[in-house]
């Protein structure tokens, strides 16, 4: 997920974004099967699904850690790929 901001290198989640806010909500809810609105806004129900998820997928620290998310991102592809 490209966030314009990264230029070459790996995107980065900055928790500013309120559209990558809603791509965030909308791969857990409709990947991953949390009953989680997408409203854009970074909510506590939001950062509680996320870290359960990122728990559950074996990742450590905020989605902000280049680390987690691009472990979150390509383990939503691959989910994505197995449900084809």
């Amino acid at each position: 997920m490209d966030n314009g901001v990264s230029g070459g290198g790996m995107s980065t989640f900055t928790g500013r974004s309120r559209v990558q806010h809603q791509a965030v909500q909308a791969i857990c809810r409709q990947l991953w099967g949390r009953d989680l609105p997408i409203t854009g806004v970074w909510d506590t129900a939001t950062r509680q699904a996320v870290n359960g998820l990122l728990g559950q997928l074996g990742l450590a620290g905020p989605l902000t850690r280049q680390e987690s998310w691009q472990g979150f991102l390509r383990a939503s592809v691959r989910r994505w790929a197995e449900a084809r």
